[in-house]
């Protein structure tokens, strides 16, 4: 039961914080990078997503679940939150490696 619970949470983080995240930083990078007017931006929505990036957004996922299981299912509570900012730091230095 408690693998299932564990499994169940880890898997509700990605279908909801990630998609989330994941629209706010496409979003920043239209109106930053791409210098869309955020008015513009909020009647016509964001533009085409590139390959690179859905490729990215895959290892994402994968990495992020997978994380978030081991986290939930092994990690005691009080160190939880230390176990995912090591996650993330490892993330960081994994993801300036990919070559898009």
């Amino acid at each position: 039961y408690r693998l299932l619970d564990q499994m169940g949470k880890a898997v509700l983080n990605q279908l909801t914080m990630t998609p989330l995240l994941t629209l706010v930083f496409v979003a920043a990078w239209e109106v930053m990078l791409k210098k869309t007017p955020v008015p513009e931006l909020a009647t016509r929505g964001v533009g085409p997503i590139s390959e690179p990036f859905t490729d990215r957004y895959k290892r994402t996922a994968v990495f992020w679940l997978t994380a978030d299981f081991v986290n939930l299912l092994l990690v005691p509570t009080n160190y939880r939150f230390l176990v995912a900012l090591a996650m993330g730091a490892i993330w960081a230095v994994l993801s300036s490696h990919m070559t898009t």
